[in-house]
C-alpha cells in the first residue's frame, strides 16, 4: 500500500508513514498463497501503477494469471473492457474448476 501511495506524486509529501501505523506488505505475503490468484489491472492506472501488480504476480505461486486492461484506469475496467474483463474472469474460473475436477477424479 505504501508503494502505491508513494508512486502517486501528489502524495509524496504527505506523511503516510504516520498514518499507516500497521502497514500491510502484500509483496511479502503473496508467496504464501495456497489458492489460485487472478490479478487484473488497468494499464492507464495513475493511482496504483501497473508494475505493482506485476511484482505481486511475479512473487505469487502457481496457479496464477495476470491481465492488463488496455486503456483502463483505476476504476473503469468494467466500463472500458467489459467483454474482455468478463472473458478473463470466466476463463480463469473455468480453468480452475477444471483443474479441481481432474484432481478429484
Amino acid at each position: 500500500m505504501e508503494d502505491a501511495i508513494h508512486a502517486k506524486k501528489i502524495y509524496r509529501l504527505f506523511p503516510i508513514e504516520q498514518l499507516l501505523t500497521e502497514p500491510f506488505n502484500a509483496l511479502s505475503k503473496v508467496s504464501q498463497l495456497e489458492v489460485p490468484v487472478l490479478y487484473v489491472h488497468g494499464d492507464q492506472d495513475h493511482d496504483v501503477p501497473a508494475y505493482l501488480s506485476q511484482r505481486l504476480y511475479d512473487a505469487s505461486p502457481e496457479p496464477k494469471k495476470i491481465w492488463f486492461a488496455h486503456g483502463a484506469d483505476h476504476n473503469n475496467i468494467e466500463m472500458t473492457q467489459a467483454d474482455a474483463y468478463a472473458a478473463v474472469i470466466e476463463s480463469f474460473y473455468s480453468a480452475e474448476r477444471f483443474a479441481k475436477e481432474l484432481q478429484s477424479a
